[in-house]
């Protein structure tokens, strides 16, 4: 066994969540060629302390080699290339200068899950947009800067634009330059992981455009990498940026006590580009990674279940296979692993929200085209195995003899509340789950909806239903006027959180407000998990509706952690004062609550608005 990888695979075991180039894909001869063609100079000064920004002729030969890529279409100034500790080393300087504690980032999602764990790392809050099969949905950015008081709004936008990591989609060239637009109008910065942009598959296309092409007033930082296009090892890569953004990195006392990060290696990549190696691996690369998407996406298609599906790549890495919303790729991992002797990563790595649990990512670049067949063949036995686990389940219905219970479609099944919501139902007395409300606007036949998604998601959900009585489980920017109009011919219950505590403390509060002096000043706090979207929370602003509405009450929002919910009210006056607290211990407290409203409602069906 070699003491060199980050880590091995058994033998006999096929691991496609490995997101790492295959032996075969690692060029020692090239490498050994450039760095002797780098010491065959004798210049001592190589050993010496390098140039902040980075050894300054990589820096030259670089900017030359992507002004001439095809497709590109930009001539770069060396004076805007800063190298860097391999793109990780970019996002680290990205969060270090940048941001602070606390702050907001908005993220994909799914997105790379270690690009998430790093931000954590730096205690900064993940926001999440939604994407498609063309990656990031600006559109529904847009929406949310709208709808996003100045304070809360991010300091960046972390983005994958090109055949990106998990699902294989490229930014169309419109959403990339409305992005940059919008980075100008709303004053964040975007940090564009851009490490698989030379690897598209068909080498008649030009390579897409570097976000930093759009730049126009300096809120791009283009980051790029050589561990995907010539070794991992070797650990060096380079922001594109505006000066504004790298003078600031460039000043630090940290760079100026160590000087340039990995001149050594800079030097020989600089040798690698200037003899045409770089050239010539890169297009070995993509040869071989589009030989492998083929291989395994032709297997897919014959070992997968009609259930599930994908979308074929045409550059980059991975594949993103989506099973039936109501699959859990984590159970199937263990089955996969222990009994088919194949592996994967469940799509919930890579959501900040912890959705995207029946999705899994499927790597192309670790193993020769025999082996990815051979491990599509694996994870379609698993996953058939996995549905004759999920078929012997109790799917409790009114087809299958649930007389009398109430059947509870969820829209947002796969989210952290509906999957919760999903169990609560297989366990409850009084209801049964319908299954799930899909993204085709299938509706199941049911006796109530509970949607838990998102305020948009609720926006499309509408008019699907006829007049099915709706739980609204969602909070944020809701659509008031939909809502009324539905209200008309359905039952609809809007409930900001789901616990028996929370309606009891609003009783206490409308007590105490009637009852302490008119002087004493009144302050909430709220605190949630840093996927929380809404600030303040729904939650926040139902308590503050006896306090006299959120004109009368300063709520102070704390998003951090896993931070269930927790919400405070202080009454305060001269020498006293009194706290009224609800803190949520479990999560589960909401979903068996969600089941509760969900059967009195259907108890109680009558038209109109009704909240909780």
């Amino acid at each position: 066994m070699s003491q060199y990888p980050q880590y091995t695979v058994p033998a006999g075991l096929i691991n496609l969540g490995v997101g790492q180039p295959s032996d075969s894909m690692l060029p020692l001869d090239l490498i050994r060629q450039a760095v002797q063609h780098r010491f065959s100079f004798d210049d001592p000064l190589l050993l010496q302390y390098g140039d902040i920004p980075g050894y300054r002729n990589l820096r030259k030969i670089l900017a030359d080699y992507l002004s001439k890529a095809p497709g590109v279409g930009q001539d770069i100034s060396p004076d805007n290339i800063f190298v860097t500790n391999g793109n990780t080393g970019a996002m680290i300087l990205a969060c270090t200068f940048f941001t602070k504690a606390g702050d907001i980032v908005y993220a994909e999602d799914p997105s790379y899950f270690l690009a998430l764990n790093t931000f954590r790392d730096f205690n900064l809050t993940v926001d999440t947009i939604p994407t498609d099969n063309n990656g990031l949905d600006v559109d529904y950015l847009e929406q949310k800067l709208k709808n996003t008081a100045p304070e809360m709004r991010p300091k960046f936008i972390y983005t994958i634009p090109y055949y990106n990591n998990p699902m294989g989609a490229t930014l169309p060239s419109e959403r990339r330059e409305k992005l940059v637009r919008l980075s100008e109008e709303y004053n964040f910065l975007i940090v564009a992981d851009e490490v698989y942009q030379l690897l598209g598959y068909d080498e008649t296309k030009p390579i897409p455009k570097f976000m930093y092409h759009y730049d126009r007033k300096g809120t791009v930082l283009s980051c790029g990498s050589f561990s995907k296009i010539l070794a991992p090892a070797l650990r060096l890569g380079y922001i594109v940026a505006g000066r504004n953004i790298l003078s600031k990195i460039e000043g630090s006392g940290q760079l100026d006590s160590s000087g340039a990060l990995n001149p050594i290696i800079s030097a020989i990549v600089h040798s690698a580009i200037e003899q045409g190696l770089l050239d010539e691996n890169i297009r070995r690369c993509r040869k071989v990674l589009g030989a492998g998407a083929k291989a395994l996406c032709d297997a897919l298609k014959v070992h997968i279940p009609s259930e599930c599906t994908w979308v074929v790549p045409s550059g980059g890495y991975f594949v993103w296979l989506e099973m039936p919303e109501t699959y859990d790729a984590e159970e199937l991992w263990k089955i996969a692993k222990e009994e088919h002797k194949v592996q994967f990563h469940p799509g919930i790595k890579f959501s900040a929200t912890k959705g995207k649990r029946n999705c899994l990512r499927l790597s192309v670049s670790y193993y020769d085209e025999a082996n990815l067949v051979e491990g599509a063949k694996r994870l379609g036995a698993a996953i058939r195995d996995y549905q004759k686990v999920v078929a012997g389940r109790p799917q409790p219905s009114a087809q299958s003899g649930s007389k009398g219970k109430v059947r509870v479609a969820v829209h947002g099944a796969t989210g952290r509340l509906g999957s919760l919501i999903v169990a609560a139902l297989a366990s409850s007395e009084g209801a049964v789950y319908a299954g799930p409300i899909t993204r085709d606007g299938a509706v199941p036949s049911c006796d109530v909806v509970v949607d838990v998604s998102s305020a948009d998601g609720l926006k499309q959900l509408l008019p699907r239903l006829t007049t099915q009585p709706l739980v609204v489980g969602t909070t944020g920017d809701l659509p008031k006027d939909a809502l009324d109009q539905y209200s008309r011919k359905g039952a609809v219950a809007l409930v900001p959180n789901f616990s028996i505590g929370v309606p009891l403390m609003m009783k206490l509060l409308e007590e105490a407000k009637s009852t302490v002096p008119k002087d004493w000043s009144i302050e909430m706090v709220e605190a949630h998990h840093t996927a929380k979207k809404d600030a303040p929370s729904g939650t926040a602003k139902r308590l503050a509706q006896p306090l006299g509405g959120e004109s009368a009450v300063a709520i102070h929002s704390i998003r951090a952690g896993d931070t269930i919910g927790e919400h405070t009210v202080w009454f305060a006056g001269p020498g006293e004062r009194i706290e009224i607290k609800h803190v949520a211990t479990k999560r589960e407290v909401f979903a068996n609550g969600a089941v509760r409203t969900s059967v009195w409602l259907a108890s109680n069906n009558k038209p109109g608005l009704i909240q909780l």
